[in-house]
């Protein structure tokens, strides 16, 4: 028997042996299902312990109208999260949630705020990428005053009163990458590159902070360069990589910390000389090229299906509040996931 944590509908599927569209239909109280079947997925319910606040999330999500606010641009990885959130929807519309996905410059707070600020009081809840910024947590704060739950998802604003952050211990992520970064390059001294796009987005400060006490610790010799933030623009990006490039006689290792990856795995890519163990993050047609050319050893990632799922399962269960973790991945050439 299943312990008297919340269960889930797959724990019911296997006590009744019954379709998930028909225990659906029981906890939504829709027609369709003989009294004895019904009897029957009320008891394991009963059993198992199917937690109050499971059962009242079918019943919220029948009204429940969900904003979601994810970053426009050129980083795969957001496009690549769209689909774990389109993949959500789909489960969300059969239960009745109203979702609705729009984009904001992550380069330019403001127009995330405009978004925060233009949510109106029918809305049940919010999902948005975080930018630690002073105006957007004032913005969550204000949804929060009106009884609107904000749900951060990949990066957090720990120091607005938002509901609940969904994804990665972005700090865990960067000691991983620095513990394998510190594993795979050879022994000696030399330096290591550290890339962020930008430090207004908290995760990617959580992970370089990471990376650099798992290099501090395991490899002292190691001296870590974090290099200028190159933001929304493709040829900073390009012309930072190039110049630790031109001069890589001690460079032995480098950290993509997120961002702008598209721009950067032409210039990282070594035809000749030793190649420095390259890291970088999320699973993108981008990362899945560099991995099988060489350029990247290995890259951590999200699952994006899990991320999104998670995220409007918090979004409409008022009892789920703080940090809901993501797992931390590991992809290499030989086991990324399919396309």
């Amino acid at each position: 028997m299943v312990s008297r944590k919340r269960a889930r509908i797959s724990d019911i599927m296997r006590m009744t042996g019954l379709s998930r569209s028909t225990i659906d239909r029981v906890l939504n109280e829709r027609p369709g299902v003989k009294e004895k079947t019904r009897r029957q997925i009320e008891q394991a319910i009963a059993e198992l312990g199917y937690a109050p606040s499971s059962l009242s999330l079918h019943q919220t999500a029948r009204n429940a109208r969900i904003e979601v606010f994810l970053p426009e641009g050129t980083n795969p990885f957001f496009s690549h999260l769209r689909k774990g959130i389109d993949a959500a929807v789909s489960a969300a519309t059969e239960h009745g949630v109203d979702l609705r996905i729009s984009g904001f410059d992550p380069y330019r707070p403001e127009t995330m705020v405009e978004r925060l600020s233009a949510v109106n009081n029918q809305t049940t809840a919010v999902i948005t990428v975080g930018v630690d910024n002073h105006e957007a947590g004032l913005a969550i704060n204000n949804l929060a005053d009106r009884g609107i739950r904000v749900v951060t998802i990949v990066s957090d604003v720990p120091m607005s009163r938002r509901s609940a952050y969904v994804g990665q211990d972005n700090f865990a992520a960067g000691r991983t990458a620095g513990q394998l970064m510190a594993d795979l390059v050879p022994s000696g001294r030399g330096r290591v590159a550290v890339l962020i796009g930008h430090p207004q987005f908290r995760h990617l400060l959580d992970r370089q902070s990471g990376f650099q006490q798992a290099l501090a610790i395991n490899r002292p010799e190691l001296a870590v360069q974090a290099c200028h933030p190159y933001g929304a623009d493709p040829s900073q990006a390009e012309a930072i990589v190039r110049d630790l490039m031109a001069d890589r006689r001690n460079l032995r290792g480098v950290y993509i910390a997120g961002g702008g990856q598209p721009y950067l795995i032409d210039a990282l890519r070594v035809t000749t000389g030793t190649q420095p163990v390259v890291i970088g993050h999320e699973v993108s047609e981008a990362s899945r090229t560099a991995l099988r050319n060489g350029t990247y050893r290995l890259v951590v990632a999200h699952d994006v299906d899990e991320l999104g799922k998670k995220a409007v399962s918090t979004a409409l269960d008022r009892n789920i509040v703080g940090a809901q973790a993501c797992g931390v991945n590991i992809f290499i050439a030989e086991n990324l996931p399919a396309a």
